[in-house]
């Protein structure tokens, strides 16, 4: 399988160009279809936006360096994939500032098959979670989802080692290059890894980690991921920030209930379940939420209920309990909204208005705007003529507010 495709060398000149991580590249091309035609235009002379910095640093890049690094790529079988490669991970094109470029040590193409699961959490993890992450991971992978993590020590090692003893696929999403030995004495893992999924970054290969390079590859993980699951955080983990991207993506977001109430070690999980997260006792739970979505993809083992048999031992199922006739269905479940033919169908009742009083002025104008119809945060950002950046932060404050469902493909609408 060779590395190399029609616009390989372009994606790759436009990572050095601009720098990974950098959504100007984005921003200052939306006007080109392909990066090969923004590539000719910028050689043509075309500078509108650009920062006296941006035409240096883009007239400086050649597409010979570019060359170089698939040369060196392609001699180490280090897997290229540019934004428009067969094998790039498809969620990621719908995040805010998509990776240009991503090097593999593994092909990574088995991600675009399988729904997958960030897990991130604590690098000094309680003997809990270490049991909690151990046991969620292992038996997921064997039901057929992805693990995606970010490699570091603590809960990230043991989300990656658990999925290869359950015999399932995980990926390592890096902060520095595929190359770089971080942290230290991780080399053999990095190994077991890349042989049966994949060590991913989109930095270049020898590329040393840096405190904003990490934070930067949160937006990759959960980019790449169905949903997250956090398994222990403080109130100052970075695993928080993992959170945050899942939540402006549109990712369900699951948490493991704190051992201790009482200790700092959980307060971040506690505040995510608090503010709406998806409490997790078991990888049946999270599997339950995907059973419809994902039945065709998803591996039932013999340990696996039946997902919609409720324990009838439950007191919420005693026998001396009158029944609700509440409808418990979970919302991903298929359910018609037709009438049977008996049913009497009240029409014309308005419903309430959303009173947005207590809202600021651009929380209300996207609010008007889903009242109209439901809408991806991009489109949004055209019609208020705003940043997408604060589009997403609004919607993500209004969504924890109740006021707000994402949906997938990062589109909105009033709950």
């Amino acid at each position: 399988m060779t590395i190399y495709d029609d616009n390989l060398v372009y994606w790759v000149w436009l990572t050095i160009a601009f720098g990974p991580a950098n959504p100007r590249k984005w921003e200052l091309g939306r006007n080109f279809d392909e990066v090969k035609d923004f590539y000719d235009a910028i050689q043509g002379g075309y500078s509108k936006g650009f920062t006296k910095q941006e035409l240096q640093s883009t007239r400086a890049a050649t597409l010979k360096q570019a060359e170089g690094i698939l040369s060196y790529c392609e001699k180490h079988e280090i897997y290229v994939y540019g934004c428009d490669s067969a094998g790039y991970p498809m969620m990621l094109k719908d995040i805010y500032d998509p990776p240009s470029v991503l090097f593999s040590m593994g092909d990574l193409s088995f991600v675009n098959h399988s729904p997958t699961l960030g897990v991130v959490g604590a690098r000094n993890m309680t003997k809990y979670t270490e049991k909690v992450t151990e046991c969620i991971c292992e038996n997921i992978v064997k039901n057929g989802m992805v693990i995606i993590s970010g490699f570091a020590k603590g809960v990230d090692s043991a989300a990656h080692k658990s999925a290869i003893r359950g015999g399932g696929k995980t990926v390592a999403v890096l902060g520095n290059g595929v190359e770089y030995e971080y942290p230290p004495d991780s080399h053999d893992l990095k190994v077991q890894i890349s042989r049966s999924g994949a060590v991913i970054s989109e930095y270049l290969p020898q590329t040393k980690p840096t405190a904003i390079s990490f934070k930067a590859r949160n937006r990759i993980l959960s980019g790449m991921s169905s949903a997250v699951l956090v398994t222990q955080a403080s109130k100052a983990s970075g695993s928080l920030n993992t959170a945050s991207h899942a939540i402006s993506q549109g990712r369900d977001l699951f948490c493991v209930p704190p051992a201790d109430v009482f200790s700092d070690d959980y307060a971040g999980t506690a505040a995510l379940i608090r503010d709406g997260a998806i409490p997790v006792f078991s990888h049946k739970d999270i599997l339950y939420e995907y059973y419809s979505e994902f039945a065709h993809k998803l591996r039932f083992t013999k340990d696996t209920d039946v997902y919609t048999d409720k324990s009838r031992s439950s007191i919420f199922f005693a026998a001396d309990r009158p029944v609700s006739k509440k409808n418990t269905t979970k919302k991903k479940a298929a359910v018609s909204n037709m009438p049977k033919k008996d049913d009497t169908v009240v029409e014309n009742i308005e419903k309430a208005k959303l009173d947005v009083s207590m809202l600021n002025a651009l929380q209300q104008r996207i609010v008007a705007e889903l009242e109209k119809s439901e809408a991806a945060a991009d489109e949004l950002a055209d019609k208020l003529q705003t940043d997408i950046s604060q589009i997403l932060t609004e919607l993500t404050s209004l969504e924890m507010d109740g006021l707000v469902v994402s949906l997938a493909g990062r589109r909105f609408r009033l709950a």
